[in-house]
């Protein structure tokens, strides 16, 4: 069979797999989703050769009993035979001729199916070397997708083309269809909707239809949710065959996947499930389905699904129990920043008949940064106590003194005085403090839940006058937390490594004595970073995995979003690139939507992320952000980190950045801090080294103490000589005409005088200027041709 040369998008990662595998003569296993274009990749590799193509299902395909006829006895090399749709091929006797033509000396055999690997070909698989070409092979990359759209002149943002991605996944054939749509409707906000409505269409109309009813009927019911498990499954569906029906998926549809411990519909089946819904089912069927979901949800206090299944069928009084349930639990349990809508949706009439809401709506109000209606609110419950008798009053009274210690925009200034309070109401009158978290989940005691960098300066003292007083009014937090707190701070001071050891030591066993994994991630982070400071990185792998396991074994996930970014730290240590890439593309948060307090511990390190990525308008940027909420927030501790990574970060744009690290090395010389500057190691050494004659001179400034932090900051830099180091570009990474332009700014010439001197369009200068720019992680023409020059580019 010969085949023509189509407009297949090919994506180049496949062909190379296949190049390579011809030339060894290894057989060739190709899988993916339907419409990835598995057999169209192998029809472009062959255009214009001859081949064999068998398919149980399409009319182009050739006959297996009539295979001989197709040898050519005087074939110099082996015949490529390609097996295409195999999750169809049920038949045994198939199956073996499938597998004998495959054994064949003179044959070439290429596998084409949607699963990873067909059981049936086991056998055959274990005993040749196989290459496998996986749907990620088969997927354009982002980077594909929008070269793709400039060779078609169509104009889309990069805002949309991650739209766009996000929901096709690469998938080369659903990219023709948009770059049709966009040539002839360019309004780009259109586009996913056509795309969704084009491929549920496809969905059902040549992928769904030869199904079994049964086993369609399943995953059109449970397509009112976005991911399940297979408990989920059955009691949406009440099918008790879920478990089989899903693996079924798996093995032969393949398109469903397994993220954690829950599974997930791809998007374009997922639409088309849905779609096949809305035509086949009556509305208060698809209703019923969400509802008892919606119920699951609720039970497993997954509350931020429950809200939208239950805000999608207007059970409104739902909503706001789940509201008052959420309210009643410490920011670090409950659910505010998935939930924060709803609570802005209440009215204040509904607010008020709830003092549990009320708190919540003060607390959530300060995580948001909306400070004086955080305030309103405080003060609106601090009335009630007067209005209310009995239970209802006790209950706004616990709730304005948790308020008191526990407010984000307050700082700590005033809560050793609320304590204090706290303490004499429990002891006198039995008062408890309503469930409380003294950390924000974040692996760190100082700069957990509040900033207690003031305290530091009588680190010894209040431990010693209020040590048993806090461990009182905090429960089961109490004890441990004044032992780490103390073991953070002369940590932080670099002061003796047997003393910090010591500290850590008896709080983590204190931690751990009370099942407390908020506390024991305080340790573990501490751990982590002693043993990261003193060169033993494997054992700050291990003590990170030991705490993941414990986190998992409890069941625990509220702890996984920091424990993944402080993965990502270390990550950055060991110049894991790919590592790094990976937590940025699946775990990092969006700063672009709305900035939350709670998740501060992952910005700091997104902003690290971007530094070493050469990211520099980005990290600029996320920093800017975060050093208004360390000001508005009084959050010493990541006002002066901010001012360290804005040095960094000012310094490789090459901009001032002498006052900005000066700022921070004052603020930290206050508190004797050493850790916060030298853990930045390779990447501050250089303008520490720029800056000290200067610092030395001025007459008041400690210079012992900067001694220390310079020393420990040659230690890290000798230990982890690449942290976050300026990224390197090879020059094959730039293609002739885009060093052309390079070297033409070099000589001073404009975008325009380039275009002309090159005979291309302006456009294209300008879309290889931008480009440079980002790979170079640059923002101006100045910079670039340094850096360029560096790179021997020039």
């Amino acid at each position: 069979m010969k085949r023509e040369k189509s407009d297949y998008i090919v994506p180049q990662a496949a062909l190379n797999r296949l190049f390579n595998a011809r030339r060894s003569l290894q057989p060739v296993y190709i899988y993916g989703m339907a419409s990835y274009g598995k057999t169209e990749c192998v029809r472009q590799f062959f255009s214009g050769k001859t081949y064999c193509y068998y398919s149980p299902i399409s009319n182009d395909s050739e006959h297996l009993s009539d295979f001989e006829s197709h040898i050519n006895p005087h074939r110099k090399m082996p015949l490529p035979v390609v097996f295409d749709d195999l999750q169809f091929v049920n038949d045994e006797e198939c199956r073996n001729r499938v597998l004998e033509i495959a054994e064949r000396a003179d044959v070439w055999p290429i596998f084409i199916a949607r699963p990873p690997l067909l059981g049936w070909l086991v056998p055959y698989y274990t005993q040749n070397n196989f290459v496998v070409i996986d749907e990620n092979d088969l997927a354009l990359t982002i980077d594909q997708i929008r070269e793709f759209f400039f060779s078609k002149n169509i104009l889309i943002s990069n805002e949309n083309v991650e739209k766009l991605q996000e929901f096709i996944v690469g998938n080369p054939y659903a990219l023709k269809v948009a770059a049709t749509r966009l040539q002839n409707n360019p309004d780009a906000k259109t586009l996913i909707p056509h795309l969704r409505e084009v491929f549920a269409k496809y969905m059902m109309t040549s992928v769904t239809k030869v199904w079994p009813a049964d086993f369609l009927d399943f995953f059109v019911h449970l397509s009112v949710v976005d991911s399940f498990t297979v408990e989920l499954a059955e009691y949406i569906t009440e099918n008790a065959y879920a478990s089989a029906y899903i693996e079924k998926a798996r093995s032969i549809a393949n398109f469903i996947y397994k993220k954690n411990d829950e599974y997930l519909i791809r998007p374009i089946p997922l639409e088309g499930f849905r779609y096949q819904a809305r035509i086949q089912l009556e509305p208060e069927k698809i209703r019923e389905a969400s509802q008892k979901a919606a119920e699951w949800y609720e039970k497993h206090e997954e509350f931020e699904k429950a809200m939208l299944l239950y805000s999608k069928n207007h059970c409104y009084s739902k909503i706001k129990e789940i509201l008052i349930k959420n309210s009643s639990q410490n920011p670090s349990n409950g659910q505010y920043l998935g939930l924060s809508r709803y609570y802005f949706e209440l009215s204040t009439a509904e607010i008020e008949e709830n003092v549990v809401l009320m708190s919540g709506m003060s607390m959530i109000c300060s995580m948001l940064f909306k400070t004086t209606l955080s305030e309103y609110w405080y003060d609106k419950l601090k009335e009630k106590v007067s209005q209310l008798s009995g239970e209802e009053k006790t209950e706004a009274k616990r709730r304005v003194a948790y308020l008191d210690i526990a407010l984000p925009h307050r700082g700590s200034t005033t809560v050793l005085e609320s304590i204090k309070s706290f303490g004499l109401l429990l002891t006198t009158k039995g008062l408890k403090l309503p469930e409380f978290s003294v950390t924000s989940n974040l692996p760190s005691a100082m700069n957990g839940g509040k900033d207690f960098c003031d305290w530091t300066l009588k680190d010894r003292a209040i431990a010693k006058k209020y040590g048993s007083l806090i461990a009182l009014a905090l429960g089961k937090n109490g004890k441990p937390i004044v032992n780490l707190a103390l073991a953070e701070s002369f940590w932080e001071k670099a002061g003796d490594n047997a003393e910090v050891l010591a500290l850590l030591s008896r709080g983590q066993l204190e931690a751990e004595l009370n099942d407390n994994l908020e506390m024991g991630f305080v340790a573990a982070g501490l751990f982590i970073r002693f043993y990261l400071m003193t060169g033993q990185l494997d054992t700050a792998l291990l003590q990170y995995n030991a705490f993941e396991r414990k986190c998992r074994d409890f069941k625990s996930t509220k702890f996984f979003p920091n424990l993944l970014a402080l993965q990502c730290r270390i990550d950055l240590y060991r110049d894991d690139s790919i590592a790094v890439d990976i937590w940025l593309k699946n775990s990092a948060p969006d700063e672009n939507k709305e900035i939350f307090a709670l998740l501060r511990f992952q910005y700091m390190t997104k902003i690290r992320c971007y530094i070493a990525k050469g990211r520099l308008n980005e990290a600029f940027s996320l920093k800017e952000k975060m050093k208004w909420y360390a000001e508005n927030y009084h959050r010493t501790y990541i006002s002066i980190e901010c001012d360290v990574l804005g040095a960094i970060i000012n310094y490789r744009m090459d901009s001032d950045w002498k006052e900005t690290l000066k700022n921070a090395i004052f603020a930290a010389e206050k508190y004797q801090f050493v850790r916060i500057i030298s853990d930045e190691g390779a990447a501050i050494q250089p303008l520490l080294f720029k800056i000290k004659d200067e610092l030395e001179n001025i007459p008041e400034f400690n210079r012992n103490w900067f001694s220390k932090v310079i020393r420990e900051c040659q230690k890290l830099s000798r230990m982890y000589p690449k942290y976050c180091a300026p990224p390197v570009m090879a020059p094959s990474n730039f293609s002739e005409t885009a060093r052309q332009i390079l070297r033409l700014q070099s000589e001073g010439l404009s975008a325009d005088e380039i275009s002309k001197n090159l005979d291309i369009k302006l456009e294209t200068v300008r879309y290889h200027i931008k480009q440079n720019y980002k790979k170079l992680g640059v923002n101006s023409k100045s910079r670039a041709i340094i850096v360029a020059k560096e790179l021997y580019l020039l």
